[in-house]
C-alpha cells in the first residue's frame, strides 16, 4: 500500500505474514487457490523504506493527474516479466492508522490554510 499525499509518496506498507492471532480453526476449511490475506488469515502491514521501491514514482507521476494529486492510496503488485508496479486497487479515503493519521492530519491542516 503506497500513500500519497500532495503528488509524493509518504509512506509504504507491504504485507506480511506474521502468524495468525486467533484459533485456525476458526477459519475456512478449504482454503481458495488465492487466499485474501487479511488480519485473520496473519497477515499485517509493516512500513517499508521508501527509497527501495523508487520504482513507484514513475507509476504514481503517471497516475498523479488522473486522481487529483491530493491525497489517496495505491495498492500495488509487482510485475516480474515487465519489472514495473502495477495497481490493483486506488482509494480515495483510506483507513487511516496510528502509523498514518498524523502526516494525514498534518497535510489537511496545511492545504486549509493555504
Amino acid at each position: 500500500r503506497v500513500h500519497v499525499l500532495g503528488s509524493k509518496v509518504v509512506k509504504i506498507f507491504k504485507k506480511r505474514f506474521v502468524g495468525i492471532d486467533n484459533d485456525e480453526a476458526a477459519l475456512d476449511q478449504k482454503e481458495p487457490a488465492l487466499p485474501i490475506r487479511n488480519l485473520q488469515r496473519g497477515y499485517h502491514y509493516s512500513a517499508r523504506d521508501i527509497p527501495t521501491y523508487a520504482k513507484i514514482d514513475p507509476l504514481v507521476k503517471k497516475l498523479d493527474p488522473i486522481l487529483g494529486g491530493k491525497f489517496y492510496t495505491l495498492d500495488v503488485g509487482w510485475d516480474k516479466d515487465k519489472q514495473e508496479y502495477f495497481v490493483f486497487e486506488a482509494n480515495s479515503g483510506s483507513g487511516l492508522n496510528s502509523q498514518t493519521v498524523e502526516l494525514y492530519s498534518d497535510y489537511l491542516a496545511r492545504e486549509i490554510m493555504k
